[in-house]
């Protein structure tokens, strides 16, 4: 038993410190591509988001908390974590720079976030890294509430929005936030009207990964692709794999 405790806070040591590693490549990433600002601005996004969500929803259903067991923290919440909020969103940015343009990208990101995030909620509550208030293996997806996939990509579309529209970067984590509780509102307004529950709220994540990918296919070739060298766009997938 202690063996095993043993190696799991090594292998939760390891995590910490690849998620550390992988973020300085980040940097030097978003430095070459001159999107440094965006991966600090999601970053900082991350680190208030993450612990006001702790502690305003500490105690209700679909709240959540985070294990102990890391090293490294920012408050309530794992510097991990915070750094792979900059991570996946940079790299979802200049993928989807790539393969689409200005207008249709902004739809595709929060995709390509969401997938990601699938993939990890379904580790991470295995490994009990994070834990869902009131959730148990069979509700929501993996365990999880439909309101996590849904945050992800509210959220996700109101960064790009506001880094894009707005000159102040500074301002850009406030307007973002503001603008996502507007749409999480409408969103569980919405919900509301047509008597979904919690769990019947999954049908929501596919409708707006659904949604989204329209869009993103309307609007594919209304404007010219924008261009990242293939060098760190490599880079960019593999730090998002």
């Amino acid at each position: 038993m202690f063996n095993k405790q043993r190696g799991e806070k090594l292998f939760s040591a390891m995590i910490e410190v690849g998620i550390i590693l992988l973020f300085i490549l980040n940097i030097y990433i978003a430095k070459k591509t001159k999107k440094l600002d965006l991966l600090i601005i999601a970053t900082v996004f991350a680190a208030f988001f993450e612990n006001l969500h702790v502690i305003i929803f500490q105690n209700y259903m679909g709240g959540y908390y985070y294990s102990s067991q890391f090293i490294f923290s920012i408050y309530k919440v794992p510097l991990f974590i915070i750094l792979s909020w900059g991570v996946i969103i940079l790299n979802a940015y200049l993928i989807a720079t790539k393969l689409t343009n200005r207008v249709a990208k902004r739809f595709l990101i929060p995709i390509l976030v969401v997938m990601v995030d699938f993939a990890l909620e379904f580790f991470a509550v295995k490994k009990g890294y994070w834990v869902w208030i009131g959730y148990d293996a069979g509700q929501g997806l993996f365990g999880v509430p439909a309101s996590n996939f849904i945050s992800w990509i509210l959220i996700t579309l109101a960064l790009v929005f506001c880094y894009e529209e707005l000159k102040e970067k500074w301002i850009v984590p406030i307007a973002a936030y503001i603008l996502f509780v507007f749409m999480a509102t409408a969103q569980n307004a919405i919900a509301g009207m047509v008597g979904l529950d919690f769990n019947e709220q999954v049908w929501m994540v596919f409708l707006l990964i659904a949604l989204f990918a329209t869009m993103t296919l309307v609007l594919w070739k209304i404007k010219p692709k924008e261009d990242v060298e293939p060098r760190y766009l490599t880079l960019a997938v593999i730090s998002t794999l």
